[in-house]
């Protein structure tokens, strides 16, 4: 019988943490990235340029340019999304980048590779 309830209480577990939605996610600004290395995490802030590295991925900076920047979401060359028309656009926007922060040439950074990880464009302004 308790085999059964530490069953039970096993799948409840498994369950309420795979239904961890967004809200949930700690939200922190892309200067705080650097200490949030390995964590599922919400970074909001506005997108100071988006440029193409080396390798060809795409790179959304805040902070700063490329290769100067504070906090980047990088988008895989390849993917299906680097070769989305919008992604340009994001330039000077407010936005939420979803992930697990890892460090990207000593700098943190976000890999995104669906839609769902960029949310929001809160009328943003442009940076020249």
């Amino acid at each position: 019988m308790l085999f059964v309830f530490l069953l039970i209480g096993f799948f409840l577990v498994v369950q309420f943490k795979s239904r961890r939605n967004i809200q949930s996610l700690c939200i922190i600004g892309p200067e705080q990235a650097i200490r949030y290395v390995g964590r599922n995490v919400q970074i909001r802030g506005l997108i100071f340029d988006v440029t193409t590295s080396a390798d060809g991925d795409i790179v959304l900076c805040f902070g700063d340019k490329y290769p100067k920047q504070t906090f980047s979401a990088r988008i895989p060359a390849g993917s299906p999304l680097a070769g989305e028309d919008w992604i340009t656009s994001l330039r000077g926007q407010i936005v939420r980048i979803l992930g697990v922060v890892a460090p990207v040439d000593g700098a943190p950074a976000i890999e995104v590779l669906s839609m769902e990880q960029i949310v929001g464009a809160y009328a943003g302004f442009a940076i020249d």
